[in-house]
């Protein structure tokens, strides 16, 4: 009896422990996320920037895609139009209606915009080329980045890369810019994104992303940083209305602005 009772003892002992272990994992999941902000920023088409001058807006996802965060940063989201276009000017991202905007347009777009003492910190994470002051320490971009970036005065915005494949690699044919809004590590991955693109639609609209890390490739292109393993980098597998050229979208980087409180 005393040995029954003993390992009863330990077998209620350990599901116990089993028990506690597993309620605190379920809480940490529940509480990985932050969707406070998806109805809140603005979603603006890019083709709305009607124009010449601005190639009615086929190539500002950039420009477009930060306007919606920083309307909503500055609480006036009745002229998003023209600060779309002001960001896209030569004296902030340079957009161009030919290529679009790269990582350093944007990060310098950014940072011309706000008054260097309103910017806490202003940095990009990813493989493309970029001011190294706005270096944020990763190639790949990091879920902390993403958790750190969603904030009631923070924005992120990320650039996803159109990739084909070709003799075993995956090539690098066009790549997009979309709004950060949220996330959900809890369980699966999710990011929640506002699309500038019209394939998204012309009518706001929240899309939930689901992504996974690439287990194999090699990522090959024209662009700076190319060719590099792919293994690793997050790949967008339901949720986006991608490109239809592309066979894989993949997170080639994220630029996280926080601003001073």
């Amino acid at each position: 009896m005393r040995r029954n009772t003993s390992r009863s003892t330990i077998k209620l002992s350990v599901l116990s422990l089993l028990a506690v272990s597993l309620l605190a994992l379920s809480n940490c999941s529940e509480s990985d996320r932050n969707l406070k902000f998806i109805d809140s920023i603005p979603d603006l088409t890019q083709t709305k920037i009607l124009g010449r001058a601005s190639g009615d807006g086929q190539m500002y996802c950039a420009p477009v895609a930060v306007s919606n965060t920083i309307a909503w940063l500055i609480g006036n989201t009745k002229t998003q139009q023209k600060l779309a276009i002001q960001l896209a000017s030569k004296n902030y991202m340079a957009t161009s209606i030919k290529s679009g905007t790269g990582t350093v347009g944007v990060t310098r777009g950014i940072a011309n915009f706000f008054p260097a003492n309103n910017i806490k910190s202003l940095q990009y994470q990813g493989w493309r080329k970029h001011d190294a002051k706005y270096w944020g320490g990763s190639k790949i971009p990091t879920k902390a980045f993403v958790r750190s970036h969603v904030g009631a005065n923070k924005g992120a915005w990320i650039n996803l890369g159109w990739y084909k494949k070709q003799n075993g690699n995956l090539k690098r044919i066009g790549g997009h810019w979309v709004t950060l809004t949220g996330y959900n590590f809890g369980g699966s991955s999710k990011l929640f994104i506002n699309d500038p693109s019209p394939r998204a639609g012309n009518e706001p609209m929240s899309h939930e992303l689901s992504i996974q890390l690439l287990s194999k490739f090699r990522l090959i292109g024209k662009k700076h940083g190319l060719p590099r393993h792919g293994e690793g980098h997050w790949q967008v597998v339901n949720g986006l209305i991608a490109n239809p050229k592309a066979d894989v979208t993949l997170i080639d980087g994220i630029v996280g602005l926080e601003l001073s409180q």
